[in-house]
This record gives structure tokens, sequence and C-alpha cells, in this order.
């Protein structure tokens, strides 16, 4: 059945691309540029993905020059969205290093004035992480002014020391200069261990330092919400395409009003948090 042509109160973005006023008056946004978004972790199914496409939507009103790129060569998530634009960059092929085209990924993003996000794939991960040591590819891009950002996720359950391994070695390959954002994504099982949180054991201590940024992922937003996420991803749809229909001429939005306000919900949390935190 075809959605009500009703809409919201309030634009999705309304609360969170913008800076609080003062006195009333709105502040206007400065345009940023040569920040490079790695989201790296060597464990599939973990929410990589789903992490590019809320950093390049959030992102989208926010860059003078966004690009964006989808490593992973054998489930292209990232550069399936089309409101993304993600160009696809075969850095393997056939199990094997494709060293012409990660040239090619790391000149792009030198290039002056662009900014991107990357999301990496789990089968590309190793390489791509002994390219850019062998490279020095972070305190080069530093030095032509870029501001290099990695996203890793930590999981909770049985891939929670997997995963924690891989965030482990983003932090031992990546210069000071390097911000680190974690994100715990708790929709298997809270991140911890033996009741420990994940943030509260040695481990992250010692490397505390080194992150700017620890955003959660929540375990679940109730039955309704995660039925209507899962099928708004499965159509490849960005949260402002499933809430106004944006970039779908003639088409619209599938989902009806209440569904379009649960996106709208998770969708500020993320902002919010993505702002409060100056991501």
């Amino acid at each position: 059945m075809k959605a009500a042509n009703i809409s919201l109160e309030s634009s999705p973005t309304s609360e969170t691309s913008n800076p609080p006023s003062i006195a009333g008056i709105p502040q206007k946004i400065e345009k940023r540029t040569n920040e490079i978004h790695l989201v790296l972790q060597g464990k599939g199914g973990v929410g990589k993905s789903f992490v590019a496409t809320l950093l390049a939507e959030y992102f989208q009103d926010k860059f003078t020059d966004l690009r964006c790129y989808d490593t992973d060569p054998v489930n292209p998530t990232f550069s399936s969205y089309k409101a993304f634009g993600a160009k696809r960059m075969p850095i393997v092929v056939d199990g094997k290093l494709n060293e012409p085209a990660f040239d090619e990924l790391l000149l792009e993003l030198m290039d002056p004035g662009v900014s991107a996000v990357v999301d990496s794939g789990s089968t590309t991960f190793v390489a791509l992480m002994r390219y850019l040591e062998r490279q020095d590819a972070f305190k080069n891009l530093a030095k032509l002014g870029k501001q290099v950002v990695v996203h890793s996720i930590v999981v909770g359950g049985d891939a929670m020391a997997e995963t924690a391994a891989g965030f482990a070695r983003v932090v031992d390959t990546t210069p000071e200069s390097t911000r680190i954002v974690l994100w715990l994504n708790q929709y298997r099982a809270p991140v911890a261990l033996n009741g420990v949180p994940f943030t509260e054991s040695d481990g992250y201590k010692a490397v505390q330092a080194r992150v700017s940024s620890v955003i959660d992922m929540p375990e679940s937003w109730g039955d309704l919400f995660d039925r209507d996420i899962q099928e708004m991803r499965q159509l490849r749809m960005s949260f402002n395409e499933a809430i106004t229909g944006e970039s779908r001429p003639g088409i619209g939005t599938p989902f009806n009003i209440l569904q379009r306000q649960r996106f709208t919900l998770v969708q500020r949390d993320y902002f919010d948090k993505l702002w409060s935190f100056k991501v």
C-alpha cells in the first residue's frame, strides 16, 4: 500500500545539521575541507558499511568536496547506495594486491581540498593497513594538510576479541596526528568481557589517550525500529531518502509516516552524537 503523503513536523536533519543558535540567530556553518575518514576493521559483518553510510550522509552538507570510496571486493555495500556515489576501488583482485589501485586511491585522497569517506572490506583490511604503513600514508596526508580520522568498530559477543584486536592494530599503526573514533556496536551483545565494559578494560585504558571519541551503537531501538532500518538498508536507501523520498522523483518513499518518524529519531540520535563529539 502506498504511504500517505503526510509531512513530518520537522525535517530529518533540522536539529542535527546546524549548530546551536545564539540569541535566536542561527549560526552559519563554514564548509569543512581536507578530511579523510577511514572505516577500518578486519572482521566482516560488524557494521562498517552502516557507519560509512552514516558518515557520508552526515558530511554531505558539511564538506566542500566530499568523495566516497568502497574498497570491499566481496561485499561492496557502500557503493550500492546511489545517494553517496561511492567509487569502487579494486585494491584486491582474485585474492592478490592490486597496487596500482592502491596508488590511485591514495593519489585521489591527496588532491587539494578533497575530503573523503573510505569503507574498507574485511578481506582488504590487512592489505590496506600494510600499504598505508609502507607508503607512510598517514604522515604524508598530514603533511598535505589532511586531517585523517580512523573509525574502528568493536562488537560484543563472540567477535569481541577479534574486533578488539583490529582496533588495537589501528592504534598501533597510526601516528599521533591521526584521530581515532571508536564505535561500540552492541547489537549482538554488550561490548564487555566477564561483565567489564570494553572501555574499562586495562587494554583500552592503555590506549585511551589516542581515542578522540567513543560512539555507542545501541543494542536495539526496538523491534519496529530494527525491522524498518533493515528494510531501509535492503533497499539501499539513505535516511534522508527513506524520510523524504529525496533523489526518487516520481517514486518518493515507500515508508509510512510512523516509519519515517522512527528513521528521523535514529538519524537525529547518531547525527547529534557526531556533532557533539565534533566528528
